[in-house]
């Protein structure tokens, strides 16, 4: 279909969206992914900027990523998450003072869209920032690594800042990266903490690797299951090194309780579909997960009595994640 993004005083952007029929291999437990990509050009805007004391002689972007990609649940038959990145990158030539200004211009905007059954829509920015805006209230604004609410009826509108406390070697990142995968975001004695997901309402159980309060040593031992129907909030802690092996400590203190862990890499591998970000975080490395003792490089993860803190210590020569799972509030 036709698609126009208006760009103010530097133009617009029009093309058309094409969306990919999910194959086989995209439909995993009673979902499936449609993704769709921007077929787009820019076009400059004629004259002077609107207030803008320029008038835009040139403009050329050849770097565009434009897409994303929409959740079909295939039990309810409805739409319950959509997903978009919007990057692009060029140069603009201007006319200002009598002058010809050359300004090299980079847009980056990414958002996660969650809808509850009662038709409640959660918004997740995780690249640049996004305006929010419903029928019968005030519009927000919201950065990078905030998330915020709509009610069903549209009247209802808020932000709900992640508070999320770190200590030690880790470290919180509003910002999504496009990969995490092997040598794509390594950092020397660091932990980074992603809020990967917001107010996903789980389509089915998912299978917990620690789930009991206390130090555990042995990473993958539960039976625990976080329910169907369960509404969390997905934090994925990456620690991946630049140098050979390395060891970071920290903790990670949530507003909401902790539901449980996953830290096996076939189990994080197999909710990506679910808890994962499709365009952004991506990693599905067969090692990402972490290590029980006695293994040489055996990570440790305690979860505090009252449910709100993760203590953890990990080693690794290449990655380790964990994916947190938090109900939301």
């Amino acid at each position: 279909r036709d698609v126009a993004h208006d760009w103010g005083p530097l133009g617009t952007w029009r093309g058309r969206t094409l969306y990919v029929v999910p194959g086989k291999n995209t439909k995993k437990a009673g979902v499936e992914w449609i993704d769709y990509a921007h077929d787009i050009y820019h076009k400059p805007a004629a004259g002077k900027g609107g207030d803008q004391p320029l008038t835009v002689l040139k403009a050329s972007f050849p770097t565009v990523k434009a897409g994303g990609a929409i959740l079909y649940d295939t039990n309810t038959r409805r739409v319950t998450t959509a997903e978009e990145t919007f990057a692009v990158r060029g140069a603009v030539t201007a006319g200002f003072g009598g002058s010809d200004v050359g300004v090299d211009v980079e847009e980056v905007q990414g958002f996660r869209l969650t809808v509850s059954e009662v038709g409640d829509t959660t918004a997740h920015v995780t690249r640049g920032s996004v305006r929010l805006e419903g029928p019968t209230s005030d519009p927000i604004a919201l950065a990078a690594g905030e998330h915020g609410s709509l009610s069903a009826a549209g009247a209802s509108l808020r932000a709900k800042p992640a508070r999320v406390q770190v200590a030690g070697d880790f470290k919180l990142v509003p910002q999504h990266p496009v990969s995490l995968g092997y040598n794509a975001f390594d950092e020397d004695g660091t932990a980074n903490v992603f809020l990967e997901s917001a107010g996903v309402r789980l389509a089915h159980d998912v299978r917990l690797d620690l789930a009991e309060v206390g130090r555990h040593s042995l990473l993958q031992s539960s039976e625990a299951v976080a329910p169907e129907g369960s509404v969390v909030d997905c934090y994925l802690i990456h620690c991946s090194p630049q140098s050979l092996r390395h060891e970071v400590q920290g903790a990670v203190k949530f507003s909401g309780k902790i539901v449980g862990v996953i830290g096996g890499s076939d189990r994080l591998n197999a909710t990506n579909p679910q808890l994962g970000a499709r365009w952004t975080l991506q990693c599905s490395h067969p090692e990402r997960g972490v290590e029980s003792a006695p293994d040489r490089n055996s990570d440790l993860l305690t979860i505090s009595p009252d449910r709100h803190t993760l203590v953890a210590r990990f080693r690794t020569e290449s990655i380790d994640q964990v994916r947190v799972l938090v109900a939301a509030e």
